[in-house]
């Protein structure tokens, strides 16, 4: 019970700092950077096959 309650302060407080501060901009950043080039490779996977 205890440990369940940490993780949901946890997780707001990781949700507050990453939408709400300017410190946060890098991870959205890193994440978005990731799904692009997830995207790019899965196109050159297609036409590699292709």
């Amino acid at each position: 019970m205890q440990g369940q309650r940490l993780y949901w302060q946890a997780a707001r407080v990781d949700r507050e700092v990453t939408f709400e501060k300017p410190a946060g901009t890098w991870r959205i950043a890193l994440l978005a950077s990731i799904g692009l080039w997830g995207l790019i490779a899965t196109a050159l996977m297609q036409l590699i096959g292709a």
